[in-house]
């Protein structure tokens, strides 16, 4: 039982410790590799809780058990791994060393038989891996390499003697990227990238050859800058950037569809004579729009013609319907609104229509207008007058006699209504 101080000091250092970092852990080779005989391959893997792992191979060990019978190294199912490979013992042109279903592989170091350099050549293969990266690796002899859906494959400051024909083909990758590398002899189509986002080709070093070392296709992003032959002085922009990390500017941003070539010395000049490149090609592209557009319009007038006809009849016809639906507005509006009445006429005085005398005694006698004297001087107008007040005098005497009768008629008629009644009376 611990005394009551050394309790309250264990309890502060587990309070004030913190959780230990995540240390790499160095595999051993017997415990990480076996040999399997089957398939007469060196089957090496991670365990679950080995997250950070170093993994040194010596194949010697394995070449005095097994003998020369050995096909391929296999390494799998690591997390993050940075291996050491000493293939010293192994015929090369008859083993593979294959790695594959991994998240990140670091291969710090490759070690060969340098005596069979000249007539060997390692095969690598990378299958379904997040990260690989070759960094310082020295590779004397031939070397083919083949990286199939790698979302991230690097070549960073690493030589290698000879990149045959096919010596590096990626498919199915996010980003490659060959940095400050040197490959010595080189052949015609030794780089071949395809279906890669990314393509990064900075500060490298070429053998001399004529041919298209590289060829790629299907790269949204590719960047060739500061390349050079092996031997020659780098240029005085390119001294720099090769060291960085990261270049942030792209030289092309176009997706090949077809396979693109480079040769060495358009890998040095690519970078160099970038900027001209691209106001040349955008000069051709916009010249290349021009001459099109002039051939489409002569060759095919009579369409444009019609189509403008069309457009400007479209545009009149919207215009006049607008012009007729305004005025049919204002005219209904001109009628529902109530016209205001006419002003009065202005009085007229009398002494204007008549003309007025003054008599002697203070009268004043009104004379007739000058137009009724005219009037009444007309001869036509006076016979027409006298006919018409002829006819109304006879008119009246006839009217007179009429009534004459009539009351006479009336006064017989009572006269004799009268002595009827004295009749009555008489014999009442």
């Amino acid at each position: 039982m611990l005394p009551p101080n050394s309790s309250v000091l264990v309890l502060c250092l587990l309070a004030c410790s913190g959780s230990p970092a995540a240390t790499r852990v160095t595999l051993v080779q017997q415990q990480a590799c076996n040999y399997q005989a089957d398939t007469r391959e060196v089957l090496c893997q991670c365990r679950e809780e080995d997250t950070m792992a170093y993994l040194g191979i010596r194949m010697q060990w394995f070449v005095k058990q097994a003998g020369r019978e050995i096909s391929s190294l296999v390494v799998q199912s690591c997390s993050d791994l940075i291996l050491n490979l000493d293939l010293r013992g192994l015929n090369l042109n008859q083993v593979q060393t294959i790695f594959r279903n991994c998240e990140t592989v670091r291969i710090e170091s490759v070690i060969l038989d340098t005596r069979l350099a000249d007539t060997e050549s390692l095969r690598m293969e990378f299958y379904r891996i997040g990260i690989v990266t070759l960094s310082g690796v020295q590779v004397d002899s031939a070397i083919q390499m083949t990286v199939t859906n790698v979302r991230k494959f690097q070549l960073l400051a690493s030589s290698f003697a000879h990149l045959p024909t096919l010596g590096l083909v990626v498919n199915g990758s996010a980003k490659v990227q060959i940095r400050d590398c040197v490959f010595e002899q080189i052949q015609a189509q030794s780089i071949v990238v395809e279906r890669t986002r990314e393509l990064e080709m900075v500060g490298n070093q070429f053998g001399e050859s004529g041919e298209r070392i590289l060829s790629y296709r299907d790269s949204s992003s590719t960047l060739i800058r500061c390349n050079r032959v092996v031997g020659s002085a780098a240029s005085p922009g390119c001294s720099l950037s090769s060291q960085t990390e990261s270049v942030a500017s792209t030289d092309t941003t176009q997706v090949y569809t077809r396979y693109q070539y480079r040769s060495v010395e358009e890998l040095r000049a690519v970078g160099e004579e970038g900027d001209w490149l691209v106001i040349i090609s955008g000069a051709a592209l916009l010249f290349s729009i021009v001459i099109y557009t002039s051939y489409m319009s002569y060759n095919n007038q009579e369409v444009l013609i019609r189509l403008k006809n069309d457009l400007f009849g479209q545009i009149i016809d919207y215009r006049s319907i607008a012009i007729i639906r305004t005025v049919e507005g204002n005219t209904l509006l001109e009628q529902k609104t109530i016209p205001e009445p006419p002003p009065p006429p202005e009085p007229v005085e009398m002494e204007t229509m008549f003309k007025s005398k003054t008599i002697a005694n203070g009268k004043i006698q009104v004379l007739a207008p000058v137009w009724l004297s005219e009037i009444q001087s007309n001869e036509i107008f006076n016979k027409q007058k006298k006919s018409t007040q002829d006819g109304d005098n006879t008119e009246e005497l006839e009217s007179e006699e009429a009534v004459k009768t009539a009351i006479n008629t009336i006064e017989s008629l009572e006269n004799g209504s009268k002595d009827k009644k004295g009749f009555k009376e008489y014999m009442y």
